[in-house]
C-alpha cells in the first residue's frame, strides 16, 4: 500500500474529521460494509471493546496507516484510516493498547 495520502484517500473519498488531525472518514465506503470485504481475510486485525465509544473497535495496521472500524450496535460500521501521528493519538484516546510496531515509533 502507498504511503501517499491522496493515493490511499481517494478510493474511498475520505475527508478529515472535523477536529481530529491526521484522521479521515471514509465517505464512499457504506456504513452496512464489513471491514473483511475491504480489507480481505489476510491482514491482522485486533478487536477491542471500548466501554467511552459503546462499540467494538477493530484496529488493522497496513504499512504505515491504520484503520480504525467502528461496530455500532445498530449493526453498521464507521470506517476510518489513519496516519500514525493521528493512529497514536486515537489509540491513547480510546485506551487501546496495541501493538502496532512501526507505526507506534
Amino acid at each position: 500500500m502507498s504511503d501517499d495520502l491522496t493515493a490511499i484517500l481517494a478510493p474511498f473519498a475520505g475527508k478529515m474529521i472535523l477536529g481530529c488531525p491526521r484522521r479521515f472518514v471514509l465517505r464512499s465506503i457504506a456504513s452496512l460494509t464489513h471491514p473483511q470485504s475491504i480489507i480481505g481475510t489476510n491482514i491482522g486485525v485486533a478487536t477491542h471493546v471500548v466501554a467511552a465509544v459503546g462499540d467494538s473497535v477493530l484496529v488493522v495496521w497496513v504499512g504505515t496507516w491504520a484503520f480504525f472500524l467502528y461496530a455500532r450496535r445498530d449493526g453498521t460500521w464507521r470506517h476510518t484510516a489513519n496516519t500514525p501521528d493521528g493512529f497514536r493519538r486515537k489509540l491513547t484516546d480510546l485506551q487501546i493498547w496495541c501493538p502496532c510496531g512501526p507505526l507506534l515509533r
